[in-house]
């Protein structure tokens, strides 16, 4: 319900302008599809005017971002994050996206990816800071139940130098979730961090064969390089693996 009312919130605050050239029949859909949801209508025929809007006009991110809700609320979730990247497509900053996108995935369970939504939306949504937060306290996304493949994006999540690099930087931002804890708390939560990123090394490398691995998680302590900037901060944040 949460999600469906971000959704809403972004018809209620668009002006026509910003679906530019969208007709003006489209934009009428989705103004009605806003009335029909706030009076409860069945989801069919909600959903049935966002559809029309989107075959009058398939680059609007707004139909997308609520078609995808509604989807998501159906439990339709391979369908609904097909939409909600389509949003994100055509409007990289629609925030309310963001936040969809990665409420679906931790409801799938798969918690990098909603890691990695979610630090897109933080920095201007409470929830999303929450959510990361909370994913960073439990370190779900840092740890995949027995007996469970994890999937080809969420390991490109993990292990692609460019999204991990985009990861660690909204990580660093003024806008982290640790800006504002007390230090002792801030302290620990480091140390966590350090130790679910070895975790997350070493089950990899038990996964093809390599064992009897120990695993550290120093936080603070042993920098490489000196410094409390976003630059140091990327140089520290590294995982080192020993062979005896």
């Amino acid at each position: 319900m949460l999600n469906s009312l971000k959704s809403l919130c972004v018809i209620l605050i668009l002006s026509h302008n910003a679906w530019g050239a969208c007709s003006s029949s489209a934009i009428e859909l989705v103004y009605q599809f806003s009335e029909l949801h706030k009076s409860g209508v069945e989801l069919y025929r909600q959903k049935a005017l966002l559809e029309r809007a989107l075959e009058l006009c398939p680059t609007m991110p707004e139909a997308h971002n609520n078609l995808a809700s509604l989807l998501e609320d159906e439990g339709a979730y391979s369908k609904a994050i097909s939409h909600y990247k389509q949003a994100l497509q055509y409007r990289a900053d629609l925030h309310p996206a963001w936040y969809g996108l990665g409420e679906t995935y931790l409801k799938q369970g798969r918690f990098v990816l909603s890691l990695e939504a979610h630090l897109q939306a933080c920095q201007f949504d409470k929830d999303s800071k929450k959510r990361v937060t909370a994913l960073l306290r439990d370190k779900s996304y840092a740890v995949t139940e027995a007996g469970k493949i994890i999937d080809k994006d969420s390991l490109l999540a993990l292990y692609d130098p460019q999204r991990r690099q985009v990861m660690n930087r909204l990580l660093s931002d003024d806008t982290q979730p640790f800006k504002g804890v007390p230090k002792l708390d801030r302290y620990l939560l480091n140390v966590q961090l350090s130790r679910n990123r070895a975790a997350t090394i070493a089950a990899a490398l038990a996964e093809r064969g390599v064992t009897n691995l120990e695993t550290y998680g120093h936080g603070y302590r042993k920098p490489l390089v000196q410094g409390n900037n976003p630059a140091a901060w990327a140089k520290n944040r590294r995982v080192e693996i020993q062979v005896r």
